[in-house]
């Protein structure tokens, strides 16, 4: 008997959970006198305790330790983003500070062209007596083709060089609205992130039943998140995009010369001659004076441009200073 006892424990070593204790009871019932069952029963019974304890604790352990690698693995995606997009955002920047100074080169030289070309005028206006040197005069014609070709070509360099500087200004405006943007999802992702933390870690091994449906809720929430961000991300790129064109499209029809009918877009066209700024006074008697009519409708126009947000003025100016927003 006491071999057979020892062949059954044998077994029951073997097998695990429910089954285990069923089979143990059996053994030490056997091994046992009848005195002897109550106690052994006792014992079984907190080892059995102390089993399903141990297991609650393991699995509390295994879900915190797949929290923390999920949270490191989005921390790291995160930063990886943001060093791809500060990179390729320097190389955008370097790309166009050297065609910006390509341009301020082309304009050097054509300065120094005309530099040489009024020197010239000068040299055959008051030419030098002793030298005996003699420089064929050109004719008055060919002087006025030359120096209006010189000017066009420094008018187109200079056109070049401001819609640079334009360009790289609304690129820098567009990625500090686009960092501030994705800073504040940012945070609010990771305070979801932080209570959905919380919610799991309050979490007890008597709850232990329902962490199927708890973690099958967490991540139907991380997903719904998830596309909620990629929803403002593509809400917030195509927002930026109609702002970019519609603007572009307005300077456009900005820098063509408006018609005379119109008193607001005979106003922003002479304001986009001016660089995009000028004293009210000066700017409503050059309106007044190219539309031919009373400077007061020319005052409203000016006030319906501020109100539509399409120009900007400035009180605290002597003169008052109306500025451009489209330039």
């Amino acid at each position: 008997m006491s071999e057979e006892a020892s062949n059954l424990g044998t077994e029951t070593r073997r097998k695990q959970g429910a089954e285990f204790w069923a089979d143990f009871r059996d053994a030490a019932r056997k091994v046992s006198g009848d005195d002897d069952i109550t106690a052994q029963t006792i014992i079984v019974d907190d080892l059995e305790q102390r089993y399903n304890a141990v297991l609650a604790e393991t699995k509390q352990l295994k879900r915190q330790a797949k929290t923390r690698s999920s949270d490191l693995y989005v921390d790291s995606r995160i930063h990886k983003l943001q060093e791809e997009n500060e990179r390729a955002w320097e190389v955008q920047m370097e790309a166009g500070k050297k065609s910006l100074e390509r341009l301020e080169d082309q304009l050097a030289v054509v300065q120094h062209e005309n530099d040489t070309l009024d020197a010239t005028l000068l040299l055959q206006a008051h030419p030098p007596g002793n030298d005996g040197s003699h420089i064929p005069p050109l004719a008055p014609e060919q002087l006025r083709e030359v120096l209006l070709l010189r000017d066009e070509e420094k008018g187109d360099l200079v056109a070049a060089i401001a819609s640079l500087k334009r360009k790289h200004a609304d690129r820098v405006n567009a990625q500090t609205f686009g960092d501030a943007a994705s800073d504040d999802t940012l945070h609010e992702l990771k305070a979801t992130r932080s209570r959905l933390r919380e919610s799991i870690l309050s979490l007890t091994p008597s709850a232990a039943a329902t962490d199927n449906n708890g973690e099958a809720r967490i991540e139907e929430d991380a997903a719904a998140l998830s596309t909620r961000l990629q929803r403002a991300h593509d809400a917030l790129a195509s927002h930026e995009a109609n702002a970019a064109l519609l603007k572009t499209h307005m300077r456009t029809l900005v820098q063509i010369k408006a018609s005379e009918r119109h008193v607001a877009a005979v106003l922003l066209h002479v304001l986009f001659e001016h660089d995009g700024e000028w004293t009210k006074n000066d700017l409503q008697t050059q309106v007044a004076a190219i539309v031919g009519v009373d400077e007061s409708i020319v005052i409203r126009a000016l006030y319906s441009l501020v109100a539509s947000g399409l120009v900007r003025l400035d009180r605290s100016h002597a003169l008052g200073l109306v500025t451009s927003l489209l330039v």
